[in-house]
């Protein structure tokens, strides 16, 4: 599929491809969706779990969270993910196909979840409820900005410097975090 495209790759092919007869196929995933979820959800969770490796010890919070936006951004121009690709053109070519969406949904929902408890951890100052507040919003911008630079670098790879992204993008949620913290709650205002 991330060769010919989803629409051009038939469960023959997949078939004659892995050696599998069709309705062992069928029998295990129901669809050619099923399949294409699962596959992608097994490829990010190994690349999730590199990315949650990025956050061992040591350094201070604030130094693990920058390697692991390092460790993320690399990951597009070292071996790009395989399934942010086809992750990204299928929510917009299949976005009806509800186990699909949920897939896709998942993976976002845990790399989202790896960058707020990094963000939590640097925050912790905070309290908990505060820090978690706080490194929500910051992940939800770090990972529109993270998902417009994979299809950025899709569209033209000269032009993505991921080291230096990485090291604004940290600088950026420090930032963005320090000043939400100013801010009055939305339960006190």
């Amino acid at each position: 599929m991330s060769e010919r495209g989803y629409a051009a790759t038939g469960i023959s092919a997949i078939s004659k491809s892995s050696g599998l007869p069709t309705s062992s196929i069928y029998w295990h995933f129901e669809s050619k969706q099923g399949l294409l979820a699962s596959v992608m959800e097994r490829s990010a969770l190994r690349w999730i779990a590199d990315l949650e490796r990025a956050q061992d010890p040591p350094g201070n919070p604030a130094e693990r969270l920058g390697r692991l936006l390092v460790r993320g951004f690399s990951t597009f121009e070292e071996r790009p993910p395989e399934f942010l690709r086809l992750a990204i053109f299928l929510s917009l070519e299949r976005s009806d196909d509800p186990k699909l969406v949920e897939s896709l949904r998942r993976v976002r929902e845990r790399s989202g979840r790896i960058l707020v408890t990094a963000l939590e951890a640097v925050f912790a100052e905070a309290g908990a409820a505060r820090a978690r507040q706080v490194a929500e919003e910051c992940a939800h911008f770090a990972m529109a900005l993270c998902e417009g630079c994979f299809i950025g670098h899709q569209i033209d790879p000269e032009q993505f410097d991921f080291e230096m992204l990485a090291s604004q993008l940290h600088v950026a949620l420090l930032a963005i975090g320090t000043d939400l913290m100013t801010r009055p709650t939305e339960m006190s205002a």
